[in-house]
């Protein structure tokens, strides 16, 4: 969807007064001060209760394996694309502290994927 210009977002503004609508306020986003750790939501921290009545449980990881045939892969490449998402997306590079006694968010500034790979091209199955 393409972004209305000022003077354009003014005369929707005009318009829909004209016709009784009222216009919704835009909400402003706040930035958190850099050293801030915001706080875990509900359901993170009900994770992070149940990792503390069972540390290092593996019950919430979602292991993948792909099966890839055909085409050489580029390996380099592979692993500089995961590595752009996860910089991309905070919530991958995320992770959960107590403070207080209540967990908050620990975002990690740089993370890489670890990417393991397995050739079994000479495996007969």
């Amino acid at each position: 969807m393409p972004r209305l210009s000022p003077d354009r977002r003014k005369l929707l503004a005009l318009l829909l007064e004209q016709r009784g609508v009222q216009a919704p306020a835009r909400r402003q986003l706040v930035k958190r001060a850099a050293r801030t750790r915001p706080p875990a939501s509900r359901d993170q921290t009900r994770l992070w209760f149940l990792d503390q009545l069972d540390p290092g449980s593996s019950l919430y990881n979602d292991c993948v394996q792909v099966h890839l045939e055909g085409a050489e892969i580029d390996l380099e490449r592979l692993q500089a694309a995961l590595d752009e998402v996860v910089q991309r997306h905070s919530s991958l590079r995320t992770s959960f502290i107590g403070e207080g006694g209540l967990p908050v968010q620990a975002v990690e500034p740089r993370a890489k994927v670890e990417l393991r790979f397995l050739d079994m091209s000479s495996d007969p199955e």
